[in-house]
C-alpha cells in the first residue's frame, strides 16, 4: 500500500522519492530538525487521521480528542485555552472557532503542541458571530500550522 502512496507522491510533487527516503521536517520554534519518510509524507498528505468533524465543548481549557474526527470546531462563549490535543496521527487538521453572540472571545493560551508561523499563535478574529478557521499539518507529536480564514461571516 505504501508503495503506491509514494507513486501517488511522486506525481504530486514531481520528485523520485521511494519509500526509504528521509524528508526534512524543520520546526522554526527549536534548532533542531525532524527527519520523517517519504512514506510518512506521503500517508500523511494522502489520508487524513480521521475525516470527520466534531463539536468541541466549549469550557475554560478545551479539549479535542482527535480519534473523534481531525476537524474541530469550537463557538467560544468567553476567553478560553487550548489544551494538547489526544490521539494524533500525521495528516492535515482543521480548527474553526467561532464567536458566540458578544463577539471580543479569545484563546489566550495555546499548548506547547501548536506551533506557529514565525513562532506566533495567529491574531483571532473578535466580532459578533465570526468564524476564524486554521489548518495544520500534525506530524504525530505537534501541529504545525496558521490562520487560514480570518472573520468569514
Amino acid at each position: 500500500m505504501a508503495d503506491s502512496k509514494i507513486s501517488a507522491l511522486t506525481a504530486l510533487t514531481g520528485a523520485n522519492l521511494s519509500t526509504d527516503d528521509d524528508i526534512p521536517l524543520v520546526d522554526t520554534s527549536v534548532t533542531t530538525t525532524k527527519k520523517i519518510t517519504s512514506a510518512e509524507l506521503a500517508i500523511g498528505l494522502l489520508k487524513n487521521p480521521t475525516y470527520g468533524s466534531q463539536t468541541l465543548t466549549d469550557a475554560a481549557t478545551i479539549s479535542w480528542d482527535m480519534s473523534s474526527g481531525a476537524i474541530g470546531t469550537v463557538t467560544l462563549g468567553d476567553n478560553r485555552i487550548m489544551g494538547a490535543p489526544t490521539n494524533l496521527k500525521v495528516g492535515t487538521v482543521i480548527l474553526v472557532i467561532n464567536q458566540d453572540g458578544t463577539g471580543s472571545r479569545t484563546i489566550t493560551s495555546w499548548n506547547a503542541v501548536f506551533k506557529w508561523t514565525a513562532g506566533a499563535a495567529p491574531v483571532l478574529s473578535t466580532a459578533a458571530s465570526a468564524k476564524d478557521v486554521l489548518t495544520f499539518f500534525c506530524d504525530g507529536t505537534n501541529l504545525h500550522g496558521g490562520l487560514f480564514v480570518r472573520g468569514s461571516a
